[in-house]
């Protein structure tokens, strides 16, 4: 879990660190609140991850098993990550952040699917603008 908040505090700082034209004074009880939220979310993400190891089960042992719940972690962690840097290329065209609002948006007729090239166009190109700064 620690490792969520640690990925989810650095993206925030790549967010911040990218807009920081949107942001002119931050100060450091605004992260202490966007801690908060991190906490909120890594919560709602471990749920699964908690649930298959809060329940008895004969597959513990198994190692099979164990690495479903690694694959299942890393996948859980990798598609924050994502969605979290998104975030840096989508608030700049829109000054608000991915919402459940943005996907339903995207849902309508077969927008999405024209648009997940572009998504991903963009995340590459973000992982490329924080490995040269």
């Amino acid at each position: 879990m620690g490792l969520f908040l640690i990925v989810f505090t650095l993206c925030r700082l790549v967010f911040l660190i990218f807009n920081n034209s949107h942001f002119p004074t931050v100060y450091f009880t605004d992260f202490l609140v966007g801690i908060w939220f991190d906490l909120i979310t890594t919560a709602i993400i471990f749920l699964p991850l908690v649930l298959f190891e809060l329940f008895p089960n004969k597959l513990r042992d198994k190692k099979y098993y164990k690495l479903f719940l690694k694959i299942l972690f890393f996948g859980l962690l990798i598609l924050a990550i994502i969605f979290n840097l998104a975030d840096v290329e989508y608030f700049k065209f829109t000054s608000s952040r991915l919402s459940s609002s943005t996907f339903t948006m995207l849902a309508y007729g077969n927008d999405f699917s024209q648009q997940i090239p572009s998504f991903i166009t963009i995340e590459v190109n973000v992982f490329k603008m924080i490995l040269v700064k």
